[in-house]
């Protein structure tokens, strides 16, 4: 299905962060506690969630997505249905993401001694986030994520770092989809350079600019391409 080879190509994308490290770097990384996926919580998903806009492009779908009798790639149509389907309803999708991102936060933020029940927590990012009342049981019961899966006070990085991937792609594939001078930028600032530089010195040596929200709104289809950008106002990465 597209999401199996959409987490296929996430996950190389982590691959080829713990892979690359020490050998494409300006600056080797000796030490494995600063190598590969070992880095700062906004950085750690870009590698991977940079992978998946490949997937959706008709050039690498061509290479192995063919009919299984004909051996015909697919028509550019259904390229374009799967696009379309991919991104339906990407703006409840981005709501749900900022719901679990803000949940967690909450979670490790507040002092539990004032807390009811788990209700609570929930109640609270609900009036945020919610465009119709919740009828449901605990989020946080089955929120594994957040609790056995290493990502305590930062699942928010996932919805962060779409928007550093869709920056970043929409730079490294401007001369086409694999650019050897665009790759090997993103090969030494993102892939090889592990923890040694800060993740906004690094977007930054990628892209030329910050980020900026718009670069999601547009790939996602809820903002059109004329729309001038919105930047996001970040302090400078320190020495």
């Amino acid at each position: 299905t597209i999401d199996e080879a959409t987490t296929l190509y996430h996950e190389w994308g982590h691959a080829l962060h713990g892979l690359l490290y020490g050998f494409s770097a300006a600056q080797p990384v000796r030490y494995p506690s600063l190598a590969g996926t070992n880095v700062k919580q906004d950085w750690v998903e870009v590698p991977s969630q940079l992978q998946e806009n490949w997937l959706l492009q008709k050039e690498v779908l061509d290479t192995f997505a063919v009919h299984h009798d004909t051996q015909q790639p697919m028509p550019d149509s259904l390229i374009q249905s799967i696009k379309d389907s991919y991104y339906f309803d990407a703006g409840y999708s981005g709501l749900r993401q900022l719901h679990l991102g803000l949940l967690d936060m909450k979670c490790h933020t507040s002092d539990p001694a004032q807390w009811n029940s788990s209700d609570d927590i929930e109640q609270a990012v609900d009036t945020l986030t919610t465009i119709l009342p919740p009828l449901k049981g605990s989020i946080l019961a089955s929120f594994s994520h957040i609790t056995s899966g290493g990502y305590a006070a930062g699942y928010y990085s996932y919805k962060w770092a779409e928007v550093l991937d869709k920056q970043i792609f929409k730079v490294a594939t401007q001369n086409g989809l694999y650019d050897p001078a665009a790759m090997k930028v993103i090969e030494t600032h993102l892939y090889g350079s592990g923890d040694l530089v800060d993740p906004m010195q690094s977007f930054v040596a990628i892209t030329g600019e910050r980020p900026e929200l718009d670069a999601l709104f547009r790939h996602e289809g809820l903002l059109p391409p004329a729309v001038a950008p919105v930047l996001v106002v970040l302090p400078k990465p320190g020495p």
